[in-house]
């Protein structure tokens, strides 16, 4: 559905799936989730391209929380504290782990606490050659 709506956004320029890719990925890194109007009975979510919002940092110790204004439906970013001249303004993406942070974003943070690891605890191919497993 994504690569639908690129092609019909491109015009009678052509383009070519990796020009696409990478129009979705830009997107997707810069863009906030907001949900529109009811229709049937619920919001749908959409992808929202906000002028120079796509230059807020995320920090898991953010100074601010962005939002929609109820209502207006406005973009807005609020400061937990007041800041000094200079300082970085960050927000946060979410609960995410560095896989998903390397993946859509770019980076990663130290000691991220969403991080998880798989185990496997079974061995599958060592248990159905062993007799007794």
């Amino acid at each position: 559905a994504e690569y639908k709506t690129l092609r019909r956004c491109q015009g009678t320029r052509p383009s070519d799936d990796a020009t696409l890719n990478w129009a979705k990925h830009a997107i997707g890194s810069r863009s906030y989730e907001w949900h529109g109007p009811q229709q049937g009975g619920r919001r749908r979510p959409a992808a929202v391209m906000v002028p120079f919002a796509d230059m807020f940092n995320d920090d898991p110790a953010h100074n601010a929380e962005w939002s929609w204004q109820e209502g207006t439906d406005a973009f807005q970013v609020v400061l937990a504290r007041d800041i000094a001249v200079g300082e970085e303004i960050l927000v946060s993406y979410g609960k995410k782990a560095n896989e998903h942070l390397l993946t859509h974003y770019g980076f990663v943070h130290r000691g991220n606490q969403q991080d998880m690891v798989y185990v496997d605890l079974l061995d599958f191919e060592a248990a159905a050659l062993d007799p007794k497993g």
